[in-house]
């Protein structure tokens, strides 16, 4: 027996390393649901490497941890 799930606007699911929220979002000009990553549980991989993220940033540069900013 398959359950039926109904989701609406600020719920939350986990999948694999990643928490997932569902949003009403408009993309050009055209409303949709889509899955936006509200944080990160585990390793995060770029290309084959490990690299640290920050959930949200004012830009795309801004998104990873480079070593530098730690020190």
């Amino acid at each position: 027996m398959t359950k039926t799930i109904t989701l609406v606007q600020g719920d939350e699911i986990f999948a694999t390393g990643v928490v997932l929220k569902a949003l009403k979002v408009t993309i050009n000009g055209k409303e949709q649901i889509r899955w936006i990553a509200t944080s990160f549980e585990d390793s995060s991989f770029y290309d084959g490497e490990e690299i640290d993220v920050y959930t949200y940033a004012d830009s795309f540069e801004k998104l990873t941890i480079n070593s530098s900013e730690e020190d």
